[in-house]
């Protein structure tokens, strides 16, 4: 049976006393609380947090990743992988001695952000050790090579990414769904602020084929590099986006939508409020990628299905004239928890 120290040590965190460790970050932030240890982490750490005096590490830090020491006495000997941009410091004590391993690359200047803006963009890009700011509605970006960080601000945006170990990911809006990949072992730093909003990983969905992957820079601290030539997402990968968007499920009849009344309606009227339309772009942007026959909108209500009916018709009307869904589309009420089930028939 392992011992409480070398447990712990196995997640990323040492508590111990006088103690020689091995321990694995795989990506995760990496603690040690303790006295006069000798401590080796293996993998990648994107944070070192140390409290205590006369610990002797050797670590492996990801790109960026920030170092904070309280105590005296420490020797940090470190490694830089997934770029060379040096550790970022906060030491409270005396005597302590941080310093790269022999052969350690040079650091660099840190890579310039990846800045996109604007509503309803299609943009593939590489945004290799970058960090890539999203600012904007109803946008679909591929992003490649390995993103040291992705913020997306805004709603109804979809995004997949190839992220390096310990990226950070931040998500304020409605109606966002970030699709990611990252090598084996690695978990990124997640925030989400916002309803609907999600980050899955995932390794059964691979980006779509580069538009063209000759043309892409290379990353530089240079300007950020010129986005692709402007060139529609395949279908076949907006899809599965939308649909996690959506939180849609499939039936026999098609496909289902279910929406919560109080996320589109005023309190006890058939009036959408404001930002209702945020959340039903990615509907309609589902609806066109799957080009159905027709569409069924059920209102369901306790007890007022007069409400039920008038809110169904209020968004059938959105979908016809502002949402510009050239289809058919049906409207029914019923009784049950108060929320809009959107039928895309087959």
């Amino acid at each position: 049976m392992l011992s409480p120290c070398l447990a712990m040590a196995q997640q990323g965190v040492v508590r111990a006393q006088g103690q020689t460790v091995a321990a694995d970050c795989a990506g995760r932030p990496a603690e040690v609380s303790g006295n006069g240890n000798k401590i080796t982490f293996s993998g990648i750490c994107r944070e070192l947090r140390v409290r205590g005096g006369g610990n002797v590490i050797t670590i492996q830090f990801a790109s960026g990743a920030a170092l904070d020491i309280e105590g005296s006495g420490n020797r940090i000997r470190y490694t830089m992988a997934g770029g060379s941009v040096p550790p970022t410091l906060r030491i409270s004590g005396n005597d302590t001695d941080v310093a790269p391993e022999p052969g350690t690359p040079a650091p660099q200047a840190p890579a310039q952000a990846i800045a996109l803006t604007g509503d309803g963009q299609r943009l593939e890009l590489d945004c290799t050790d970058r960090p890539v700011s999203i600012s904007g509605n109803r946008s679909r970006y591929v992003l490649r090579g390995g993103c040291r960080a992705v913020v997306v601000h805004g709603d109804a945006n979809g995004v997949v990414t190839e992220l390096m170990p310990g990226a950070a990911v931040e998500i304020e809006g409605n109606g966002t769904g970030l699709t990611y990949t990252m090598p084996a072992g690695g978990e990124p730093q997640l925030v989400i602020r916002g309803i609907n909003s999600s980050a899955i990983r995932t390794n059964d969905v691979a980006l779509p084929p580069p538009q063209a992957a000759a043309a892409w820079p290379a990353a530089t601290s240079g300007p950020a590099p010129p986005p692709l030539p402007l060139a529609p997402i395949p279908a076949s990968d907006t899809v599965p986006v939308l649909m996690h968007e959506l939180n849609a499920t499939v039936v026999a009849e098609g496909t289902l939508v279910i929406f919560q009344a109080d996320m589109l309606f005023d309190a006890i009227t058939a009036n959408l409020h404001n930002d209702a339309p945020g959340r039903l772009v990615p509907l309609i942007e589902l609806i066109r990628q799957i080009n159905p026959s027709g569409l069924l909108v059920t209102m369901q209500d306790r007890a007022d299905l007069d409400l039920a009916r008038k809110r169904a018709m209020a968004l059938q009307g959105w979908l016809s004239d502002t949402g510009q869904i050239k289809l058919p589309i049906k409207t029914a009420a019923a009784t049950g928890e108060a929320a809009i089930n959107v039928l895309i028939l087959r």
